[in-house]
């Protein structure tokens, strides 16, 4: 799998626990900017922690899941709450 964490500010992204990313300056906001290839999901539930940080203006992140040949990968559900009952 690949991570493609990107944000307009300084910013860490975490996967259950492990620090995968960090961008320690500050820059402009545009997709594809870092890939970060090799992650693996456990089965079941992963916790991904995406910390951005501005000091001025606004600011913006994202991150994206694909699969080897850059396709979304199938079966992922985002929770806020992974405790709460679908």
């Amino acid at each position: 799998m690949i991570g493609t964490p990107l944000a307009r500010a300084e910013a860490k992204a975490y996967l259950n626990g492990k620090e995968f990313y960090a961008n320690p300056y500050p820059r402009p906001y545009y997709t594809e900017q870092d890939n970060v290839p090799g992650i693996l999901l456990n089965a079941g539930l992963n916790m991904l922690v995406f910390k951005v940080a501005n000091e001025t203006r606004e600011w913006k992140g994202s991150i994206r899941f694909t699969d080897v040949t850059g396709q979304p990968l199938k079966g992922v559900r985002v929770a806020l709450d992974p405790d709460a009952k679908d």
